[in-house]
């Protein structure tokens, strides 16, 4: 029989070979020693107590000191103390996997933030969740503990109608903070119309008063089929200038990927000479194009009588639902920072 001195292992002699060595640490995750052939000293203080306990017990029965009265033979006396140590491991690992299970459950999100989002509308949303918006749902629901699911719709008329008032989603990422069809957040953002055009055209436009745009090509955004006009449309109108003006439609060949950069690209072709669109649109494309683009936010922000070119951003969520919109207006003002730092990466003009 092998020495007590090393209380990592218990070591069965016979003839005076070692035939079994039953402890080995499976690692600082595991809460058992595994039997195995061969020495391997544990690192688990726990385990190496519990050895050392089970080895006591082996030699006192080994050598009678059990309250038994007598010895038992060695081997009887080691499947004894295997069998205790065993189920010692068993119990101890039953403890540890529910201790685990707990921590897994209190963790998991219980919540789900259903959002209402377009599937095919760079640089807001996709179905990849590649757009700021996607991200910015990401963030709002980490912080209510939530798992987010998309409810994807067309961004057309009809969305908020057919989407957030008959109760399939919870929120819209973005909407006018003004929108008299959903109860909005405070806003998160403020972006406006952008003049873009090639650096190397070497223009130097700001404004709807320069003189410039009455020979250019210029590129608007019509917002629908039935040929409605974004703010810049009424704004050429109003100083007359239409002949040289071409639409583009702001959602484009929808069967398409990414159909809003339509316009952005013609300026970049060179098929247009100056487009007037949307900032965050704009502030995503430009930056993907292989010349490089200027962007100039129009001036001033409102055109008279009362024309704005710019606009607040806000969350919108179903009217009557005021303890939901509080709860994303706090949300908004603790991690204003992480949404502006998205805003940027995104490449969003705010004023």
């Amino acid at each position: 029989m092998s020495s007590r001195s090393h209380e990592s292992k218990v070591v069965m002699k016979q003839d005076g070979r070692a035939v079994f060595d039953f402890v080995r640490s499976r690692g600082r995750d595991d809460p058992c020693p595994q039997p195995v052939i061969g020495f391997h000293a544990t690192r688990d203080e726990k385990n190496r107590a519990l050895i050392k306990l089970v080895a006591g017990e082996f030699f006192s029965l080994a050598e009678g000191q059990s309250g038994q009265g007598q010895a038992l033979p060695p081997l009887t006396a080691l499947a004894l103390c295997l069998m205790l140590l065993l189920a010692s491991c068993a119990k101890r690992s039953e403890v540890s996997k529910a201790d685990e299970s707990n921590k897994a459950g209190e963790s998991k999100p219980t919540r789900v933030l259903r959002v209402c989002a377009d599937p095919n509308n760079l640089p807001f949303s996709n179905e990849r969740l590649e757009g700021f918006e996607n991200k910015i749902a990401e963030l709002v629901a980490r912080e209510m503990n939530a798992s987010v699911s998309y409810i994807w719709w067309a961004r057309r008329r009809g969305f908020i109608r057919n989407e957030l008032k008959t109760g399939q989603c919870d929120c819209v990422i973005g909407v006018p903070a003004s929108s008299e069809l959903a109860l909005t957040t405070a806003p998160y953002y403020r972006s406006s119309y952008v003049f873009v055009y090639r650096k190397d055209s070497h223009l130097r436009i700001h404004s709807f008063d320069d003189p410039a745009l009455r020979h250019l090509r210029i590129g608007i955004q019509m917002i629908s089929d039935d040929n409605a006009y974004t703010p810049p449309a009424y704004a050429l109108a109003e100083r007359h200038i239409a002949e040289n003006v071409r639409g583009y439609m702001i959602y484009g060949d929808y069967s398409q990927p990414n159909a809003s950069a339509q316009i952005i690209n013609a300026v970049a072709a060179g098929d247009i000479d100056v487009a007037i669109v949307w900032g965050p649109l704009a502030g995503f494309f430009a930056k993907r194009q292989t010349v490089p683009l200027e962007i100039v936010p129009v001036s001033p922000q409102v055109d008279k009588p009362s024309l704005p070119f710019f606009y607040d951003i806000s969350m919108g969520v179903r009217r009557g639902d005021s303890a939901f919109r509080d709860e994303l207006e706090n949300i908004i003002e603790r991690k204003r920072a992480d949404i502006e730092k998205i805003l940027d990466e995104y490449g969003v003009p705010r004023p």
